[in-house]
Protein backbone atom coordinates (compact mmCIF):
# COMPACT_ATOMS: atom_id res chain seq x y z
CA UNK A 1 0.00 0.00 0.00
CA UNK A 2 0.93 3.63 -0.80
CA UNK A 3 0.63 5.48 2.65
CA UNK A 4 1.43 9.75 3.26
CA UNK A 5 2.07 11.02 6.36
CA UNK A 6 1.95 14.37 7.78
CA UNK A 7 4.54 15.32 9.29
CA UNK A 8 7.17 12.84 9.59
CA UNK A 9 10.00 13.88 11.87
CA UNK A 10 7.90 14.22 15.26
CA UNK A 11 7.39 11.80 17.65
CA UNK A 12 4.07 10.22 16.62
CA UNK A 13 4.19 10.61 12.73
CA UNK A 14 8.36 9.44 12.45
CA UNK A 15 6.91 6.69 14.94
CA UNK A 16 4.13 5.50 12.62
CA UNK A 17 6.32 6.17 9.16
CA UNK A 18 9.21 3.73 10.85
CA UNK A 19 6.31 1.43 11.33
CA UNK A 20 4.76 1.56 7.91
CA UNK A 21 7.84 0.93 6.67
CA UNK A 22 8.89 -1.76 8.38
CA UNK A 23 5.65 -3.27 7.39
CA UNK A 24 6.36 -3.09 3.81
CA UNK A 25 4.32 -0.34 2.87
CA UNK A 26 5.58 2.61 0.49
CA UNK A 27 5.77 5.64 3.11
CA UNK A 28 5.48 9.15 2.07
CA UNK A 29 5.87 12.12 4.68
CA UNK A 30 5.41 15.75 3.90
CA UNK A 31 7.54 17.74 6.00
CA UNK A 32 8.78 21.76 5.97
CA UNK A 33 12.04 19.78 6.31
CA UNK A 34 13.36 21.61 9.84
CA UNK A 35 14.01 18.81 11.29
CA UNK A 36 16.04 16.77 8.52
CA UNK A 37 18.61 14.73 11.38
CA UNK A 38 14.92 13.29 12.35
CA UNK A 39 14.47 11.52 9.13
CA UNK A 40 13.16 7.81 9.05
CA UNK A 41 15.60 5.28 6.80
CA UNK A 42 12.88 4.29 4.07
CA UNK A 43 10.71 7.40 3.93
CA UNK A 44 10.35 9.46 0.82
CA UNK A 45 9.96 12.59 2.17
CA UNK A 46 8.47 15.63 0.42
CA UNK A 47 9.01 19.21 1.22
CA UNK A 48 6.20 21.17 1.18
CA UNK A 49 4.00 23.41 3.91
CA UNK A 50 0.88 20.94 4.22
CA UNK A 51 -1.25 24.18 4.80
CA UNK A 52 -0.65 25.57 0.98
CA UNK A 53 -3.31 24.26 -0.74
CA UNK A 54 -2.31 25.05 -4.49
CA UNK A 55 1.57 23.61 -3.21
CA UNK A 56 -0.56 20.10 -2.28
CA UNK A 57 -2.54 20.14 -4.73
CA UNK A 58 0.45 19.48 -7.16
CA UNK A 59 2.15 16.89 -5.50
CA UNK A 60 -0.88 14.67 -4.53
CA UNK A 61 -1.63 14.99 -8.70
CA UNK A 62 1.64 12.89 -9.11
CA UNK A 63 0.87 10.81 -5.86
CA UNK A 64 -0.82 7.55 -5.58
CA UNK A 65 -2.20 7.05 -2.10
CA UNK A 66 -4.18 4.40 -0.46
CA UNK A 67 -4.02 5.74 3.52
CA UNK A 68 -3.37 9.54 4.92
CA UNK A 69 -2.11 9.69 8.22
CA UNK A 70 -3.12 13.56 9.19
CA UNK A 71 -0.69 14.42 12.48
CA UNK A 72 -1.05 17.99 12.43
CA UNK A 73 -4.35 18.65 12.36
CA UNK A 74 -5.36 20.66 16.29
CA UNK A 75 -8.34 22.64 15.14
CA UNK A 76 -11.68 22.21 12.42
CA UNK A 77 -9.60 24.75 10.54
CA UNK A 78 -6.75 23.01 9.54
CA UNK A 79 -9.02 19.53 9.83
CA UNK A 80 -11.42 21.45 6.38
CA UNK A 81 -7.96 22.04 4.73
CA UNK A 82 -6.46 18.50 5.07
CA UNK A 83 -9.75 17.02 3.62
CA UNK A 84 -9.55 19.68 1.57
CA UNK A 85 -5.63 18.01 0.33
CA UNK A 86 -6.63 14.74 0.63
CA UNK A 87 -9.51 13.04 1.51
CA UNK A 88 -10.70 12.54 -2.12
CA UNK A 89 -7.09 10.88 -2.30
CA UNK A 90 -7.20 8.55 -0.51
CA UNK A 91 -9.16 4.79 1.10
CA UNK A 92 -8.82 5.84 4.20
CA UNK A 93 -8.66 9.00 6.02
CA UNK A 94 -6.63 8.50 9.71
CA UNK A 95 -6.92 11.37 12.33
CA UNK A 96 -4.39 11.38 15.29
CA UNK A 97 -6.70 12.91 17.98
CA UNK A 98 -5.91 12.36 21.50
CA UNK A 99 -6.98 10.51 24.65
CA UNK A 100 -7.08 13.63 26.63
CA UNK A 101 -10.61 14.42 25.52
CA UNK A 102 -12.40 12.05 28.11
CA UNK A 103 -14.09 11.95 31.21
CA UNK A 104 -12.27 10.15 33.76
CA UNK A 105 -14.96 9.98 36.36
CA UNK A 106 -15.80 5.92 35.82
CA UNK A 107 -12.13 4.93 35.94
CA UNK A 108 -10.88 3.58 32.66
CA UNK A 109 -11.59 5.00 29.78
CA UNK A 110 -12.84 3.33 26.72
CA UNK A 111 -13.73 4.44 23.28
CA UNK A 112 -17.57 4.67 24.60
CA UNK A 113 -16.70 7.16 27.60
CA UNK A 114 -17.93 10.47 27.58
CA UNK A 115 -15.99 13.43 25.71
CA UNK A 116 -16.50 16.29 27.44
CA UNK A 117 -13.40 17.72 28.19
CA UNK A 118 -13.67 20.88 27.07
CA UNK A 119 -12.07 23.91 29.26
CA UNK A 120 -8.78 23.59 27.41
CA UNK A 121 -8.58 24.58 24.23
CA UNK A 122 -6.58 21.53 22.57
CA UNK A 123 -8.99 18.95 23.66
CA UNK A 124 -11.87 21.15 23.26
CA UNK A 125 -10.99 21.66 19.14
CA UNK A 126 -9.79 17.64 19.38
CA UNK A 127 -13.46 16.77 20.04
CA UNK A 128 -15.06 19.10 17.33
CA UNK A 129 -12.75 17.90 14.90
CA UNK A 130 -13.91 14.64 15.86
CA UNK A 131 -17.29 15.40 15.29
CA UNK A 132 -16.92 16.95 12.10
CA UNK A 133 -14.89 14.43 10.46
CA UNK A 134 -17.98 12.13 11.45
CA UNK A 135 -20.21 13.58 9.25
CA UNK A 136 -17.74 14.58 6.64
CA UNK A 137 -17.34 11.00 6.02
CA UNK A 138 -21.27 10.04 6.57
CA UNK A 139 -22.29 9.71 3.13
CA UNK A 140 -18.83 9.22 1.42
CA UNK A 141 -17.27 5.70 0.47
CA UNK A 142 -13.64 6.59 1.40
CA UNK A 143 -13.39 6.02 5.10
CA UNK A 144 -11.99 7.35 8.22
CA UNK A 145 -10.01 6.20 11.47
CA UNK A 146 -9.51 7.89 14.80
CA UNK A 147 -7.02 7.64 16.68
CA UNK A 148 -6.63 8.59 20.45
CA UNK A 149 -2.77 8.77 22.28
CA UNK A 150 -2.22 8.49 25.50
CA UNK A 151 1.19 9.76 26.58
CA UNK A 152 3.30 8.59 23.79
CA UNK A 153 6.99 9.08 23.90
CA UNK A 154 9.98 7.97 22.27
CA UNK A 155 13.88 9.28 21.23
CA UNK A 156 12.69 12.56 21.50
CA UNK A 157 9.82 12.99 23.12
CA UNK A 158 10.41 12.99 27.37
CA UNK A 159 7.06 11.01 29.00
CA UNK A 160 6.65 14.09 31.12
CA UNK A 161 4.19 16.91 31.66
CA UNK A 162 6.35 19.66 32.52
CA UNK A 163 9.12 19.75 30.28
CA UNK A 164 10.61 22.39 27.72
CA UNK A 165 8.96 22.19 24.28
CA UNK A 166 12.27 23.77 22.61
CA UNK A 167 14.68 21.13 23.87
CA UNK A 168 13.79 17.91 25.52
CA UNK A 169 16.83 17.36 27.21
CA UNK A 170 16.71 20.34 29.53
CA UNK A 171 15.41 18.18 32.49
CA UNK A 172 18.14 16.15 32.31
CA UNK A 173 20.77 18.49 32.42
CA UNK A 174 19.11 19.87 35.48
CA UNK A 175 18.74 16.27 36.91
CA UNK A 176 22.73 15.70 35.87
CA UNK A 177 23.41 18.93 37.47
CA UNK A 178 21.36 18.04 41.02
CA UNK A 179 19.03 20.78 40.75
CA UNK A 180 15.54 20.31 42.35
CA UNK A 181 12.76 18.91 39.15
CA UNK A 182 9.27 20.62 39.26
CA UNK A 183 6.45 18.37 39.58
CA UNK A 184 2.33 18.15 39.25
CA UNK A 185 0.48 16.11 41.56
CA UNK A 186 1.66 12.18 41.09
CA UNK A 187 -1.33 10.73 39.44
CA UNK A 188 -1.40 7.29 37.66
CA UNK A 189 -1.14 7.95 33.62
CA UNK A 190 -1.18 5.41 30.72
CA UNK A 191 1.84 6.08 29.12
CA UNK A 192 3.09 4.03 25.92
CA UNK A 193 6.14 4.11 23.70
CA UNK A 194 6.07 5.58 20.17
CA UNK A 195 6.80 2.12 18.76
CA UNK A 196 4.07 0.11 20.40
CA UNK A 197 1.72 2.66 19.99
CA UNK A 198 2.76 2.77 16.08
CA UNK A 199 2.90 -0.96 15.87
CA UNK A 200 -1.09 -0.57 16.90
CA UNK A 201 -1.78 1.96 14.64
CA UNK A 202 -0.09 0.73 11.32
CA UNK A 203 -1.66 -2.79 11.76
CA UNK A 204 -5.35 -0.26 11.32
CA UNK A 205 -4.08 0.72 7.67
CA UNK A 206 -7.13 -0.99 4.95
CA UNK A 207 -8.63 -2.97 8.37
CA UNK A 208 -11.70 -2.96 7.22
CA UNK A 209 -12.76 -3.65 11.32
CA UNK A 210 -11.09 -0.06 11.87
CA UNK A 211 -13.22 1.38 9.05
CA UNK A 212 -14.96 4.50 10.58
CA UNK A 213 -14.03 3.81 13.72
CA UNK A 214 -12.25 5.08 16.75
CA UNK A 215 -9.51 3.44 19.00
CA UNK A 216 -7.53 4.57 21.87
CA UNK A 217 -4.20 2.84 21.79
CA UNK A 218 -2.58 1.83 25.13
CA UNK A 219 -2.60 -0.95 27.31
CA UNK A 220 -4.54 -1.78 30.75
CA UNK A 221 -2.64 -2.19 33.65
CA UNK A 222 1.01 -0.42 32.51
CA UNK A 223 0.00 2.70 33.84
CA UNK A 224 2.37 4.91 35.71
CA UNK A 225 3.02 7.59 38.22
CA UNK A 226 4.40 10.80 37.01
CA UNK A 227 7.25 10.73 40.05
CA UNK A 228 8.02 6.83 38.57
CA UNK A 229 8.96 8.66 35.59
CA UNK A 230 11.64 10.99 37.16
CA UNK A 231 13.02 8.21 39.67
CA UNK A 232 13.76 6.10 36.59
CA UNK A 233 15.48 8.63 34.88
CA UNK A 234 17.99 9.43 38.43
CA UNK A 235 18.11 6.01 38.53
CA UNK A 236 19.39 5.86 34.64
CA UNK A 237 21.37 8.96 34.79
CA UNK A 238 22.79 7.67 38.13
CA UNK A 239 22.06 10.84 40.37
CA UNK A 240 19.71 11.82 43.20
CA UNK A 241 16.52 13.10 41.98
CA UNK A 242 14.98 15.73 44.59
CA UNK A 243 11.27 15.91 43.00
CA UNK A 244 9.29 19.07 43.98
CA UNK A 245 6.08 19.00 43.90
CA UNK A 246 3.83 22.65 42.67
CA UNK A 247 0.69 23.17 43.30
CA UNK A 248 -1.90 24.25 40.32
CA UNK A 249 -2.63 27.89 41.89
CA UNK A 250 1.29 28.83 41.53
CA UNK A 251 1.59 26.73 37.99
CA UNK A 252 -1.40 29.79 37.40
CA UNK A 253 0.72 32.49 38.52
CA UNK A 254 4.05 31.97 37.13
CA UNK A 255 4.04 28.87 35.14
CA UNK A 256 0.67 29.95 32.60
CA UNK A 257 1.77 28.42 29.65
CA UNK A 258 1.40 24.90 30.76
CA UNK A 259 -1.33 25.62 33.40
CA UNK A 260 -4.59 24.36 31.33
CA UNK A 261 -2.80 21.65 30.24
CA UNK A 262 -2.13 20.50 34.00
CA UNK A 263 -5.45 21.75 34.76
CA UNK A 264 -7.65 19.44 32.59
CA UNK A 265 -5.57 16.68 31.77
CA UNK A 266 -2.01 15.81 33.31
CA UNK A 267 -3.30 16.13 36.97
CA UNK A 268 -5.74 13.81 36.92
CA UNK A 269 -5.57 9.81 36.64
CA UNK A 270 -6.08 8.76 32.61
CA UNK A 271 -6.35 4.90 32.82
CA UNK A 272 -6.72 3.18 29.48
CA UNK A 273 -9.57 0.27 28.46
CA UNK A 274 -7.93 -1.81 25.66
CA UNK A 275 -10.18 -3.93 24.71
CA UNK A 276 -11.09 -2.72 21.29
CA UNK A 277 -7.63 -2.57 19.96
CA UNK A 278 -6.70 -5.83 20.95
CA UNK A 279 -10.53 -7.16 19.50
CA UNK A 280 -8.88 -5.80 16.09
CA UNK A 281 -4.93 -6.43 16.47
CA UNK A 282 -5.03 -9.30 18.39
CA UNK A 283 -1.53 -8.87 19.31
CA UNK A 284 -1.20 -5.53 20.49
CA UNK A 285 0.93 -5.09 23.72
CA UNK A 286 3.16 -2.62 25.32
CA UNK A 287 6.44 -4.99 24.85
CA UNK A 288 8.87 -1.52 25.80
CA UNK A 289 8.87 -1.34 29.49
CA UNK A 290 9.07 2.43 30.75
CA UNK A 291 12.75 2.07 31.64
CA UNK A 292 13.47 0.71 28.36
CA UNK A 293 11.91 3.44 26.56
CA UNK A 294 13.57 6.39 29.12
CA UNK A 295 16.76 4.71 28.38
CA UNK A 296 16.66 5.16 24.95
CA UNK A 297 14.83 8.51 24.66
CA UNK A 298 17.84 9.94 27.16
CA UNK A 299 20.75 8.70 25.09
CA UNK A 300 19.19 9.88 22.18
CA UNK A 301 18.48 13.48 23.23
CA UNK A 302 21.91 13.52 24.93
CA UNK A 303 23.55 12.96 21.72
CA UNK A 304 21.07 14.57 19.75
CA UNK A 305 22.26 17.65 22.12
CA UNK A 306 25.85 17.16 21.96
CA UNK A 307 26.31 16.77 18.43
CA UNK A 308 24.17 18.88 16.92
CA UNK A 309 25.05 22.30 18.51
CA UNK A 310 21.49 22.74 20.20
CA UNK A 311 21.59 24.57 23.14
CA UNK A 312 19.35 24.07 26.68
CA UNK A 313 16.13 25.96 26.95
CA UNK A 314 17.13 28.42 29.86
CA UNK A 315 14.00 30.22 29.64
CA UNK A 316 12.14 27.22 31.09
CA UNK A 317 14.76 26.85 33.19
CA UNK A 318 14.20 29.72 35.18
CA UNK A 319 10.95 29.17 34.99
CA UNK A 320 11.32 25.92 36.74
CA UNK A 321 12.99 28.16 39.09
CA UNK A 322 10.96 30.28 39.57
CA UNK A 323 8.20 28.26 40.51
CA UNK A 324 10.44 26.47 43.05
CA UNK A 325 11.12 29.90 44.92
CA UNK A 326 7.51 31.40 44.40
CA UNK A 327 6.31 28.27 46.39
CA UNK A 328 9.12 28.77 48.97
CA UNK A 329 7.95 32.25 50.01
CA UNK A 330 4.23 31.38 49.65
CA UNK A 331 4.75 28.60 52.17
CA UNK A 332 3.44 26.11 49.43
CA UNK A 333 6.55 23.72 50.52
CA UNK A 334 6.20 20.68 52.86
CA UNK A 335 9.07 20.88 55.17
CA UNK A 336 11.50 18.38 53.79
CA UNK A 337 10.74 20.59 49.86
CA UNK A 338 11.71 23.78 51.92
CA UNK A 339 14.78 22.49 53.18
CA UNK A 340 15.65 21.70 49.38
CA UNK A 341 14.32 24.60 48.16
CA UNK A 342 16.26 26.81 50.45
CA UNK A 343 19.46 25.51 49.76
CA UNK A 344 19.06 25.58 45.57
CA UNK A 345 17.96 29.36 46.02
CA UNK A 346 21.58 29.91 48.32
CA UNK A 347 23.17 28.47 45.24
CA UNK A 348 21.73 30.71 42.61
CA UNK A 349 23.92 33.45 41.00
CA UNK A 350 22.71 36.97 41.05
CA UNK A 351 22.84 37.13 37.59
CA UNK A 352 20.57 34.31 37.36
CA UNK A 353 18.00 35.78 40.29
CA UNK A 354 17.70 38.66 38.23
CA UNK A 355 16.34 36.72 34.80
CA UNK A 356 14.42 34.60 37.41
CA UNK A 357 12.61 38.24 38.36
CA UNK A 358 12.09 39.32 34.88
CA UNK A 359 10.24 35.89 34.21
CA UNK A 360 7.71 36.95 37.11
CA UNK A 361 7.70 40.17 35.75
CA UNK A 362 6.31 38.64 32.63
CA UNK A 363 4.20 35.80 33.79
CA UNK A 364 2.18 38.97 35.65
CA UNK A 365 1.62 40.86 32.44
CA UNK A 366 0.30 37.25 31.00
CA UNK A 367 -1.91 36.93 33.47
CA UNK A 368 -3.64 40.54 32.89
CA UNK A 369 -3.75 40.04 29.35
CA UNK A 370 -5.45 36.19 29.78
CA UNK A 371 -7.66 37.89 32.47
CA UNK A 372 -8.85 40.50 29.61
CA UNK A 373 -9.35 38.23 27.43
CA UNK A 374 -11.59 36.44 29.63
Amino acid sequence: MNVLITGGTGTISSGIAKESVKQGHNTYAITRGNHNSRNVKGVRYIQADVWNKEQIKKIMKDLDIDIVVECLVYNCEQLKISLENFSDKCKQYIFISTAGIFNREQGRVSENTKKDVIEWRYTRNKIKCEEYLKKYFKNRKNKFTIIRPFVTYGDYRVPFPITSRENQWTIFERIKNSCPIVACDNVKFAIIHIEDFSYGVVCLFNNKLAFNEDFNIAESNKEVYWDDILNLSGKILNKKINIIHIPLDVFKKVFIDIYDELKWNKTEDLLADDKKIKTVVNDFTQSITIEEGLKSTIKSLENEYKTSNKILDMKWWYRCDLALIYSYLKNELNNEEKAIVKNYIKSISLRDKFKILWYYIESKLKNIKRRLKL
